[in-house]
């Protein structure tokens, strides 16, 4: 079922409509609490993908303390409809800690999710993923050949990885467990776009895969390759996410949202505050204030990013349906762009 019970929750209902009609008036001082919150349990990765900001990173590497996740789980459990563990320019599975972040989610009813290039998979890791049963799976592996595979995802072996995610998502359907929710996934980019067909072909035919996605090809700060044309668009109010989402890296610094991969825009620490104390800080009610007075070139991560604009459509979605639901859904509406030739910017 791709609509999950918080939709229908009247305290989480009401924080959404807060949070959009503030975003609607262009209020700087948010009434509503964050609906989705973006971790970076770490920015250790073992791959170096071509699209990655990762080369131009210029913070030290490291990993979040339990101790600090689970001041953050026990802060925001209340309202959060989704946390996602793979925030900032890691990947969340070579976090020592990460089995016990999705056990501690779980047991306060934090629906969770977890993104891997699933390069390091290995029968323990397949066994582990299978016994915690996060909420949501993402395998990114970017391409239907080796030779594409092996030229987006560096480091990846095309083989071994394309050989240990088959045996994730056939174990995962010999257990006929339903979680997690198993979705492949690739960027959709000039590299490999013409094996997108054959991409979906392949994980479609694993009744245990539960969807296949087509990303959205974006311009990632400080990263050397993106889109051709970056999106010159000041217009007002054109992202909904710094009224939407808390974006925290491993070291408890909290930035304006996911694509600041580099910390480069910080409106607080969580370990030194509290969510909602960083939620309205000066830093976040400036740069808010920033985006809804037309002033989108003066957040250095804003200024030319190609993210989906919010229009009337997608904040009654916002409202009316929970972050986690829509996380489901998203890669059959960006199919569906696709299908339709809806200019999103993908091409």
């Amino acid at each position: 079922m791709l609509i999950d019970k918080n939709t229908f929750s009247l305290k989480k209902l009401i924080n959404r409509y807060k949070g959009v009609t503030s975003y609607k008036r262009g209020a700087s001082i948010n009434s509503g609490y964050p609906v989705e919150a973006i971790l970076e349990i770490t920015n250790y990765c073992n791959l170096a993908c071509i699209m990655c900001p990762r080369e131009n990173m210029t913070r030290p590497l490291g990993f979040m303390k339990i101790s600090l996740f689970k001041k953050i789980i026990d802060e925001v459990k209340n309202y959060i409809e989704w946390v996602d563990l793979s925030g900032g320019l890691g990947d969340p599975m070579l976090h020592p800690d990460y089995p016990e972040m999705v056990k501690y989610a779980k047991k306060n009813n934090v629906k969770i999710g977890i993104s891997t290039n699933a390069a390091m998979f290995t029968k323990r890791h397949i066994d582990t993923l299978l016994d915690l049963q996060p909420d949501i799976i993402r395998l990114s592996l970017d391409g239907a050949t080796k030779e594409t595979h092996e030229k987006i995802r560096v480091g990846s072996k095309f083989e071994k990885t394309m050989a240990m995610v088959e045996n994730f998502v056939i174990e995962k359907e010999k257990r006929n467990l339903k979680k997690p929710y198993v979705v492949c996934q690739m960027v959709y980019m000039p590299e490999n776009k013409a094996e997108a067909a054959a991409f979906q072909k392949k994980w479609n035919s694993f009744s245990a895969v539960d969807d296949t996605r087509l990303k959205k090809y974006m311009n990632l700060y400080g990263a050397n390759q993106g889109p051709e044309e970056a999106i010159e668009d000041h217009s007002k109010l054109s992202c909904i996410l710094p009224w939407r989402q808390l974006s925290v890296h491993y070291d408890g610094a909290i930035t304006i949202c996911c694509r600041d991969t580099d910390s480069k825009v910080i409106v607080g620490n969580i370990t030194d505050d509290s969510v909602k104390e960083v939620w309205n800080s000066p830093q976040m009610i400036e740069y808010r204030n920033n985006l809804s007075n037309e002033q989108k070139s003066k957040i250095s991560v804003c200024k030319d990013c190609n993210t989906i604009k919010t229009n009337s459509i997608t904040r009654l979605g916002a409202i009316l349906v929970d972050a986690y639901s829509i996380r489901k859904m998203l890669p059959y509406l960006e199919k569906l762009v696709l299908k339709t030739g809806v200019p999103l910017d993908y091409e």
